[in-house]
């Protein structure tokens, strides 16, 4: 019993620092431009396309991760110019781009599902202990960077962008370029999820993104409830801390005998009990 109890809670951790690559990747759009992006899907399962066949053809992992990174980003630009240049609703881009993406992904797969059973990386094969280290490196080198970026020059002017779009063009700066930046790196980050999934799973199915998005505003929601949202380094560190409880509180519910088809439902009850909360707050704020 206690085997299983620490097993469930180590692989819980893992999928956590996962989803909180993700959530950091949603926060981007979502929190610094106000675009609320629906393009995260597509792009956790393109990330999760692309790593497979890169590693199909024996191209290192860490290159891979970085060939994800750039894929995703492409598919944020596709969206932001769907948004930008087409007059497109943000939600109804982001849902065009994922369909696409989803062709593709499979395209690139050339089968639902694709094994990496025979291959070897140093996520691929290693104990748990040692892929929660690689990932938690991966996960800390990322908001680190990110932290330093926002407070660079392009990075005040990504910002400004996003909290007031009027400001930003009288003082000559040009959003355009910073909301296709955005994008760019938020499914950047979702993209680059996806890999390490696959290469984590040993596989890569066709199914993989789905449900991801939800996921993620969970625990985007819940580390701003736990840790607030205010501040560079808050808004970064919320959706990590919010994704380990997230995951936790999955863990313990399978623990406690919740079946694994009422996670779902568990979500989207947290999901509601987080949007309940945060709206109380805003009205005691008034």
């Amino acid at each position: 019993m206690t085997y299983m109890i620490t097993d469930l809670l180590s692989v819980g951790f893992l999928q956590s620092l996962i989803l909180a690559v993700v959530s950091i990747g949603l926060a981007i759009p979502f929190r610094f431009m106000k675009i609320p992006d629906m393009t995260v899907e597509g792009a956790y399962l393109l990330g999760g396309a692309l790593c497979c066949s890169f590693i199909r053809a024996h191209v290192n992992e860490y290159i891979a991760i970085v060939g994800c990174f750039i894929g995703g980003g492409i598919a944020g630009m596709l969206t932001c110019t769907m948004i930008l240049k087409l007059r497109i609703a943000s939600l109804l881009a982001g849902i065009i781009t994922s369909t696409m993406l989803y062709s593709i992904s499979l395209y690139i797969l050339g089968a639902p599902n694709v094994p990496l059973f025979h291959y070897h990386t140093s996520l691929i094969g290693g104990d748990y202990c040692m892929k929660i280290g690689i990932v938690a490196f991966i996960l800390i080198a990322i908001s680190v960077a990110l932290i330093a970026f926002l407070f660079t020059e392009k990075g005040l002017r990504m910002r400004a962008t996003g909290y007031n779009i009027k400001f930003a063009k009288k003082y000559g700066i040009p959003v355009s370029q910073y909301y296709i930046l955005a994008l760019f790196l938020g499914n950047g980050l979702s993209s680059v999820a996806g890999a390490i999934t696959t290469q984590i799973q040993l596989y890569s199915d066709i199914g993989m993104g789905f449900g991801i998005l939800v996921h993620a505003l969970v625990s985007l929601m819940l580390g701003e409830v736990i840790i607030g949202g205010i501040g560079i380094v808050r808004q970064i560190l919320g959706p990590i801390i919010g994704a380990v409880v997230y995951q936790q509180i999955q863990g313990v519910a399978m623990l406690v005998g919740v079946a694994p088809s009422c996670l779902k439902l568990l979500t989207a009850l947290i999901l509601i009990l987080l949007i309940a909360i945060k709206r109380k707050d805003k009205l005691l704020q008034v």
